[in-house]
């Protein structure tokens, strides 16, 4: 059986009864395990280092914690990781700088501390650079000016 969408014309298939009792005890969606508050938050899974082939990794507000794995350098393959808005702490690791093909590297929002790591001068493909919104501290290192296709840090 179909309903026609209140607010538009379009048609929706009706919901079934297993759907509803989905819905939390406010009348509300339930969430996913990453928007549900009492489920407790994850780490990065130590498999991922074997999706050398990767090219894009996006885990952007999932409520990651802990800090980002050094095996994070065996992802070869990857051009784009975004690991931004989450609640990742200790040291960008060094391991980045083996991630030869990183176009972009996106880890702002964080609770990164210490200081970016001089291995990001190996990064030469490397477009777009932002940790902005950490704690980190010291000086930009001088191998990240000399990148010759950064555009954005």
């Amino acid at each position: 059986m179909t309903v026609k969408h209140p607010a538009s014309s379009q048609v929706m298939p009706e919901r079934s009864q297993t759907e509803e009792e989905e819905e939390g005890e406010e009348g509300g969606k339930r969430a996913g395990f990453n928007e549900n508050r009492g489920f407790d938050v994850w780490h990065l899974p130590e498999s991922f280092d074997a999706l050398t082939k990767l090219r894009v990794l996006i885990l952007s507000r999932t409520s990651l914690r802990g800090e980002i794995p050094e095996w994070i350098g065996n992802m070869t393959s990857l051009t784009d990781l975004e690991l931004c808005g989450n609640s990742h702490i200790g040291k960008i690791p060094a391991a980045i700088g083996k991630l030869k093909n990183l176009r972009l590297l996106e880890l702002y929002y964080n609770l990164l501390t210490g200081e970016i790591f001089e291995e990001i001068g190996n990064l030469t493909s490397l477009v777009e650079f932002d940790c902005s919104v950490n704690q980190l501290t010291g000086r930009v290192p001088e191998q990240v000016c000399a990148l010759p296709n950064l555009k954005l840090l």
